[in-house]
This record gives C-alpha cells, sequence and structure tokens, in this order.
C-alpha cells in the first residue's frame, strides 16, 4: 500500500516512503510532512524507503493540472536541498533508484544508498515513456558530474551500479542494510557536515569551460540523429535543455527545464507513447492476469516465409491444426 510516515529518532526527522508510483495523493502528503517538520527541534533531517519510481502516465497526460504540481515539487526539492528549516538533510534510499526517486535522492545534500551489487540508478522513463525527470536532474547531474557523463547517462540507458554511483559522486556512502545505514547517517551528522550542496555555496557554481561545451556538442547532435532518426523528441529536448542551463544560474535552469518538459508533454508524438505504453499497456496487462489459461487447439499463421514456415511445421508437431495464408499461393502450397 502507498504510505508517507513520519517518526523521531535520536533526535532526527525521519520520512519514510514506500510510494512506487507518485499520483496527485502523494504531493500534499509530503507538503502537510515538511510543514510539521519545519516546527519541530530535531537536529536533522532524514528522508529513507523505497524512492519513488515515476508519475503516473494517467497523470502525465492531464497537462495542466501537472504542470502546477510539478512546479510545487521543483520547488520543494530546492527546499530540502537549501537546508530546509536550517537542518543537515540526509537521504538515505534503498533498492533500485529511478527516474523522480533519483531526483529526491540528488536533491539530498548527504546521499547514503542501502544498495546491494543488483540496484541500479538510471532513468527508465526516457526510453520508455518519452520524458526525462524536469525537477533539477539534469542541472544537478551535469554539476556533479559533467555534461558530457551526464549525456551518456541518460542516453544509454543502462544506468549505474551502485558502486559507479559512488566512484562519480552521486552516492556519499555505500550501506548494504538499514541499520549499517542508519549508524553511518548518525555518524556522519556528528562531524556537522555541510548543509548545502555545492551549487548553492559562495562561489562554487559549477559552469561548464568553452572546451568542454564545445567537445560536447561537436558529437551530440549526430550521436542523437544515429540514436532516434528523428523520431524520438525526448533526446533533442534533453540536450537543449542542458545546453540552455548550463549558461544559466541554478534556479533559472530548472525553470528552463521545466519549460521544455512543458513542451515535451503536449507534443502528439509523446502523448502517443505514453498513451499506448504507459496507460494502453497497463489496462493490457492487468486484463491479461484476468484470462484463464487455456491449451489452444489450433492456430493461424498469415505469411509462409522462413519465419511463418517455422512457426507452423513447430506447431504441427505439437499437435496443433494449423491453417497458413500467404499471399504466394505457390509458397503456401509447398508448406502444406
Amino acid at each position: 500500500m502507498n504510505g508517507v510516515g513520519y517518526y523521531k529518532r535520536d533526535d532526527i526527522d525521519v520520512i519514510t516512503i514506500d510510494y512506487p508510483i507518485i499520483d496527485e495523493g502523494f504531493f500534499p502528503l509530503f507538503s502537510k510532512l515538511l510543514q510539521k517538520i519545519e516546527h519541530t527541534n530535531c537536529s536533522a533531517l532524514v528522508i529513507r524507503g523505497q524512492l519513488p519510481q515515476a508519475l503516473s502516465p494517467v497523470m502525465l497526460l492531464e497537462s495542466e493540472r501537472l504542470f502546477e504540481l510539478s512546479q510545487g515539487w521543483a520547488r520543494q526539492l530546492r527546499k530540502l536541498e537549501m537546508s530546509f528549516a536550517k537542518k543537515p538533510l540526509v537521504v538515505m534510499p534503498k533498492g533500485n533508484l529511478s527516474d523522480i526517486g533519483v531526483e529526491l535522492f540528488l536533491a539530498g545534500c548527504h546521499r547514503i544508498w542501502i544498495a546491494d551489487a543488483n540496484d541500479r540508478l538510471s532513468f527508465p522513463a526516457i526510453k520508455n515513456l518519452g520524458i526525462f525527470p524536469a525537477h533539477g536532474t539534469l542541472q544537478r547531474l551535469s554539476r556533479l558530474i559533467g555534461m558530457e557523463q551526464t549525456l551518456q547517462l541518460l542516453a544509454d540507458g543502462k544506468g549505474l551500479s551502485a558502486s559507479q554511483s559512488q566512484q562519480l559522486g552521486l552516492s556519499h556512502h555505500l550501506c548494504t542494510d538499514d541499520e549499517s545505514g542508519w549508524e553511518k547517517c548518525k555518524q556522519l551528522l556528528a562531524e556537522r557536515p555541510e548543509q548545502c550542496q555545492p551549487w548553492d555555496r559562495s562561489g562554487c557554481s559549477r559552469h561548464p569551460s568553452s572546451i568542454e561545451l564545445n567537445r560536447t556538442w561537436m558529437v551530440t547532435p549526430s550521436m542523437i540523429f544515429k540514436k532516434t532518426h528523428g523520431h524520438y523528441p525526448v533526446f533533442d529536448v534533453i540536450a537543449s535543455a542542458l545546453y540552455e542551463g548550463s549558461r544559466l544560474d541554478f534556479d533559472s535552469a530548472i525553470a528552463n527545464d521545466q519549460s521544455w518538459w512543458r513542451y515535451l508533454l503536449k507534443l502528439p508524438t509523446t502523448r502517443n507513447v505514453l498513451r499506448v505504453l504507459g496507460v494502453d499497456k497497463q489496462q493490457l496487462d492487468q486484463q491479461a492476469q484476468t484470462i484463464e489459461q487455456e491449451q489452444p487447439k489450433q492456430i493461424g499463421v498469415i505469411g509462409a516465409g522462413m519465419m511463418g514456415a517455422g512457426i507452423a511445421v513447430v506447431s504441427a508437431v505439437a499437435g496443433l491444426r494449423v491453417i497458413v495464408y500467404d499471399n504466394n499461393k505457390k509458397r503456401q502450397q509447398q508448406l502444406v
């Protein structure tokens, strides 16, 4: 069951999250907890649990309401990472990190990942739904690991293992279970660490150099076209948002990401992908679970070429009645 909870432990405010697919109900729950925590006298804030994986595809198709919620979520992430209520923030997720869960993870000034060798940090919504995380993730990634590596991470679809994320500085500490994670968290907070992100510290703006920009953008357009042939706009939008964001201050860059996200969600291509691969596929999967399994007695094969002929022969050998149809009557007769 979806849930967001709160408790205190060792003079620390703790928010627990178990909300795999975010719907409209998540945002008021999370906002209400933040309002409550703002007035407690605890020394730090920890967000832990299995972080959200993605936004609901149905909600992504409801544009106007979604944009309002999206802007509120982006503001909440910024409020958290800018030393919310003057308390250091530790984000301590467990298991796989994807899409909107990565957004919340990267907003943590201190990031402890409870993970095993199979867990990944990835962005499946880019490939599967044609959308990108637009609440500051592009800008956080590009300022942490550089624009070139950010583009590679978002484009290849493979994601990062826990150890790779630590090598790149996306995870500060790795743990294998809840208790060791909590002990690491207390140790970290006892050392009185920095309470804000690098880009919010005075004089620490991370903009790519002209050399890095030129090197990246000499190959980016051709790399994207080779991958999409101009038919999948999300990669062009990501590239544009990254390039423009690299010339802006952090908050302006996030606002620019939101504008590109809004543009992307209104494109017919994106809406069709969301409808077919998100909403329709989900409904078909639910219906498939209710169909009683039956042993077929006959099948029809359209096309008696190499593949169709192979399917027909294997099915006939298995004892099924096979009906074959092909526009080429000679090929059909040869198979019979």
